[in-house]
């Protein structure tokens, strides 16, 4: 069984059928019941690297409704504006598992490719995963704060960043922690949403 996790949010599932595309590796989701987080979010399918595993997982019957429910947001989320999205998730020794949806809501394809580290370091920008190091600190809210209005791009920025994490996450601490800090100073935060 596979879970996939996406922030608190934990879908199972099983694998229909699975393809090593190399005879000198032993497959990478080998074991009986594996946790695979989906860190990310890529518009175009990386072609560059080698694909080394290939698995269709489906929903599992022993699913919820709610997991089932979830499952469904999460295929169409894949597939949103008829422009296809594939989430990422990072394993060890430079290989990372790419998601895709099929034309059912409750099969997903999942690639697992060797990353070449200096091929990976001369990505195009919007082809790496977030850097969650690199989130907003209250510290940097509070002094952007201190200069408003000065600040009001800085602050608009800040907001957009951390309001941008919270719905992809589903983790809001963050915006709650802009939102007071604002409110002490007096700043609608409604005007940067």
């Amino acid at each position: 069984m596979i879970i996939l996790s996406i922030g608190y949010i934990l879908i199972p599932f099983d694998i229909k059928s699975s393809v090593k595309t190399l005879t000198n590796n032993d497959y990478v989701l080998n074991e009986p019941n594996i946790t695979l987080c989906i860190q990310g979010f890529l518009q175009s399918l990386p072609t560059t690297y080698p694909t080394i595993e290939k698995h269709v997982i489906q929903l599992a019957n022993s699913a919820t409704s709610v997991e089932r429910e979830q499952c469904t947001t999460l295929s169409l989320a894949l597939g949103q504006l008829g422009q296809p999205v594939y989430g990422v998730m990072q394993l060890e020794n430079n290989r990372q598992c790419i998601l895709s949806r099929t034309s059912q809501n409750d099969i997903f394809t999942l690639h697992i490719i060797k990353v070449d580290q200096k091929s990976e370091n001369n990505s195009i920008q919007e082809d790496k995963m977030p850097d969650l190091e690199g989130s907003v600190r209250p510290a940097e809210i509070l002094r952007t704060c201190q200069l408003w209005p000065n600040s009001q791009p800085q602050l608009a920025a800040l907001a957009n960043q951390i309001y941008k994490t919270a719905l992809l996450y589903g983790y809001w601490d963050n915006w709650r922690v802009f939102e007071n800090i604002c409110q002490r100073y007096q700043i609608d935060v409604q005007q940067f949403i």
